[in-house]
């Protein structure tokens, strides 16, 4: 059985998602931010070691989650099936093999203490290490890894009222094929939660016969016309996402209707054939996934979100913290939007990456209170390819395409409540290339 790892370790990199809390509680006299775009500053750092010190467990200490348990239990599976509706499942800690299926709905299934229970590995490699299948279920306090499979944890098509909460889920993949995915929700989808949770650590690769490696952080819809609502995906930590193609930290598809994204941390995202554990098996498929544009290279991508829906309606995202997304092909972005622009707003958040939004549709939307790396807002440039042309002393994030951008904020969303008061750069000038 695996140790238990200690607690701080554990929370470290959950205690970043209060470095956005922050945001909302801090000084509003702080100075401005350095014009860093592809790696925190000092003083970013700074806000990362105090939360650090405030928090509530000490090193090595039983973190315990407040419920009361009707089973404790070391047999997850066994437990989860023979549950009835309103039973709350704590599981022991350890680490637990093949896939663990939640079939009975409106159960609690919580480990004992915070990732103290491992679920590791699924029973198909194709397949998740965690499948929810059942509607009203919470999911709660897990570690949950998938050497060499495809998904961490997966909410089934069309269900609904579920809430997956303060897991870890790391170290899933590589598999060589489309989507090794941190966490899923399949489509069909309303009254989703997906809170405070870390997913890290996640790869993908080329192998002599593999289709397109994806890394997705967070991958609402999946695709299906059936639709994801009335959901929200907030204050999780998205970081360590590589693949050798097309890494992506939060993947928004299909129909999408009243959904907040809001207080995620997303960085350290890579799209670079140098990422492959073995870069001996690329050539079969390098010369399917080429890119005229970039001399015979692979057109590799990184985004930190992903908007690629069929259709939006109150998709709202906000207070987001999105910084180091690179790619040796096309530039990293900050925020992509493919399609689905007519119901958006992308309000309030550090765009930090080469590029902070690209709109790659013909409608514009609300775009207005980011901060993109200077108080002098974005660079305008008329493509992804274009963006790091040319100077770039102040470090500012390009805009690709049409949005309302104006006014922007003059400081990091790490400074400070009251963000509207520092939503007033560009009022009465343009941007520019400086």
């Amino acid at each position: 059985m695996r140790s238990i790892p200690t607690l701080r370790l554990l929370l470290r990199p959950l205690a970043l998602i209060f470095v956005v809390a922050l945001a909302l509680a801090g000084c509003d006299d702080a100075p401005v931010s350095s014009p860093e775009t592809d790696a925190p500053t000092e003083a970013e750092e700074n806000l990362v070691n105090e939360a650090l010190k405030n928090l509530p467990f000490e090193e090595g200490s039983e973190a315990k989650f407040f419920h009361h348990c009707t089973v404790t239990t070391d047999a997850p599976q066994a437990a989860v099936d023979a549950a009835s509706s309103g039973d709350v499942i704590c599981v022991k800690p350890g680490t637990y093999s093949g896939t663990l299926e939640i079939t009975t709905p409106d159960i609690t299934v919580t480990s004992l203490w915070l990732g103290g229970a491992t679920i590791q590995g699924g029973d198909a490699p194709t397949g998740s290490a965690v499948r929810i299948l059942a509607d009203g279920v919470t999911l709660e306090g897990f570690q949950v890894m998938f050497p060499g499979g495809l998904i961490g944890i997966s909410i089934g098509p069309n269900v609904s009222d579920v809430t997956v909460r303060h897991n870890r889920v790391r170290d899933v993949g590589p598999t060589g094929r489309l989507g090794v995915t941190g966490i899923i929700a399949d489509g069909g989808n309303t009254g989703i939660t997906i809170e405070g949770n870390l997913v890290e650590d996640l790869r993908n690769e080329f192998t002599s016969d593999s289709g397109f490696p994806t890394v997705n952080g967070i991958f609402a819809n999946d695709d299906r016309a059936d639709g994801f609502s009335n959901s929200v995906i907030r204050k999780n930590v998205v970081r360590n996402l590589y693949s050798d193609n097309a890494t992506l930290g939060i993947l928004l598809q299909g129909t999408v209707a009243n959904v907040q994204v809001e207080k995620n941390l997303v960085y350290r995202l890579s799209a670079d054939p140098d990422n492959d554990s073995d870069p001996s098996d690329d050539n079969a498929t390098y010369d399917e996934n080429l890119d005229d544009g970039f001399d015979g290279t692979l057109a590799t991508f990184a985004q930190g979100v992903n908007v690629d829906a069929s259709t939006t309606s109150d998709l709202n995202v906000t207070r987001n913290f999105i910084y180091r997304v690179t790619s040796t092909g096309f530039n990293g972005e900050a925020v992509k939007v493919d399609a689905g622009a007519e119901g958006l707003t992308l309000t309030f958040n550090d765009l930090r990456s080469e590029v902070g939004l690209n709109n790659g549709t013909s409608t514009s939307f609300d775009a207005t209170c980011n901060y993109w790396g200077h108080p002098l807002g974005p660079r305008t440039v008329a493509s992804n390819p274009a963006a790091d042309d040319g100077p770039n002393r102040q470090r500012r994030s390009a805009l690709v395409g049409d949005a309302e951008v104006q006014p922007w904020l003059v400081r990091s969303i790490l400074w400070g409540r009251n963000l509207e008061r520092s939503c007033v750069g560009g009022r009465g000038n343009r941007g520019g290339n400086r």
